[in-house]
């Protein structure tokens, strides 16, 4: 299966205090993909990339394997769950101020539900060449995974103040896993869901959180008018 490769984009580097920006929150994760639509691949022949280690790799397979997708449209987290976490930690260590600190026992459902903006993601597309390892003496199974994946992601900003969408994107992601592991075919999501959010967006997520600052800094709200008619409504600066 044809692996696409991804191009690293500008990096932004977010400077402002995290009093100064807006707040962001992951609400959900899903996947939509056609169903039957093939989404790992386990060629017989192995892998064609050197660096993707793995002994015997998917020996006994007839042909080259396939695995398509079976649930069409389907959740896969939210901020609760392990891409909340990756979410919350990739963001926060460039200095995004992000709602859901999975450190944070007690607080997190407000910090969430009250954030400026509530971002959802969309798993549009899976590309997955998978080494299944067996053992050299015996050819027996191991259950240990190697490989490389990308997925291409839609993601969209809603804003909890203006009760709308304010952003469409799309981001694709690669990640490679060169030496076998237990959880191999989940932790290559989960790798490249983190980098989604490091390659991708950040110019214009940072310019949300500046609109958003100086909304708060220079905004104006109206107070109920109890006035004789004609008399204009009085303003009221907000800090």
């Amino acid at each position: 299966m044809e692996v696409p490769a991804v191009a690293t984009t500008e990096q932004i580097n977010v400077d402002l205090p995290l009093g100064n920006q807006a707040t962001f929150a992951l609400r959900k994760v899903i996947a939509n993909i056609k169903r039957e639509t093939p989404v790992l691949h386990y060629p017989s022949s192995g892998l064609s990339d050197k660096d993707i280690k793995g002994s015997l790799c998917n020996y006994g397979i007839s042909g080259d394997g396939v695995a398509v997708w079976g649930a069409g449209t389907s959740f896969l987290g939210s901020w609760r769950t392990e891409f909340g976490e990756i979410f919350y930690e990739t963001l926060s260590n460039k200095n995004l101020n992000i709602a859901g600190d999975p450190r944070d026992l007690l607080g997190n459902e407000n910090a969430v539900s009250s954030a400026e903006y509530h971002i959802g993601a969309v798993v549009t597309e899976i590309r997955d060449n998978i080494c299944h390892a067996h053992h050299w003496w015996d050819g027996r199974p191991l259950y240990t995974y190697s490989g490389e994946i990308y997925m291409d992601v839609e993601w969209t900003v809603f804003s909890n103040l203006q009760r709308r969408e304010v952003l469409k994107t799309r981001t694709a992601g690669y990640y490679k896993q060169a030496e076998p592991t237990k959880n191999g075919k989940i932790l290559m999501m989960h790798e490249t869901f983190a980098r989604y959010r490091e390659l991708n967006g950040k110019k214009r997520i940072y310019r949300l959180s500046l609109s958003a600052r100086n909304a708060r800094r220079i905004g104006a709200k109206f107070r109920p008018c109890h006035c004789r008619k004609g008399h204009k409504r009085k303003k009221e600066r907000t800090s």
